[in-house]
This record gives C-alpha cells, structure tokens and sequence, in this order.
C-alpha cells in the first residue's frame, strides 16, 4: 500500500469521526479547517466516503492506489460494477481508475440505448 492511499485513508476515517458528532454542515466546515487545515470539501467528501467504504477492507485498499479507491467509492459507480471490480482487486487482477471510469461511461451509455429503443425520448421523456 502506498503512504498516500494510507495517509488519506486514515484521515479519511478521522474526518467520518468528526462528521459522525458535528451536527451541521457549516460547524462541520469550520472544524475541518481548524482541526486539518483543509478546505476542499469534495475531498474532504471524497476521504471520508473512501474511509467508510473501504477503511475495514485491507484486501482491498492494500492493493490499489487512491484514484482507484475515489473511483470505486464514487456515488457514480454501480454496486454491481463495485463488486466485480472489488473481486478482481481481491483476485490480484490490476485495475486502474479509467477502466472504472469506461465501465461507468459503457453502462449509462448501454441504459440510454435501451429508454430510447423502448420509446423514451432523450432525457427520459416518454415519446
């Protein structure tokens, strides 16, 4: 594992602490400044959403680097895509954050294709 992906994996699960009793959002921004000195909140999101998915799975952040962990943990990742990339990872296959990146780009592609062969307009709405 590399020192980044361990560095930002246990500040990650800091920062989840702290969210965890830090009732609002604004009170939450200041004491991440204050405590961390950060002040990026996409990756403070990023860390703590990376921590909470991954921070009790060494095997898999163990074996990638921290763009593949972001990618994995992205709200745009499927859970079905999730885990086969996660069985890979635990298989020892290497995965990298494009290929997560195209595997997302090829299923909303793929469910665009389908709406609109079924009569769905571009956007969703039913022609």
């Amino acid at each position: 594992m590399s020192c980044v992906v361990e560095r930002k994996m246990e500040l990650g699960r800091k920062l989840a602490a702290l969210r965890d009793v830090t009732p609002g959002n604004k009170q939450f921004g200041w004491a991440v400044r204050k405590q961390f000195g950060l002040d990026n909140p996409l990756e403070v999101a990023e860390m703590m959403r990376v921590a909470r998915r991954y921070g009790d799975r060494p095997e898999i952040f163990r074996k990638v680097g921290w763009r593949v962990l972001a990618e994995l943990a992205s709200l745009a990742t499927s859970e079905d895509e999730r885990r086969k990339f996660e069985d890979r990872i635990s298989a020892g296959e290497r995965v990298n954050g494009a290929e997560i990146i195209r595997a997302r780009s090829t299923i909303g592609a793929g469910a665009r294709e389908n709406d609109t062969a079924a009569g769905a307009a571009p956007g969703g709405r039913q022609s």
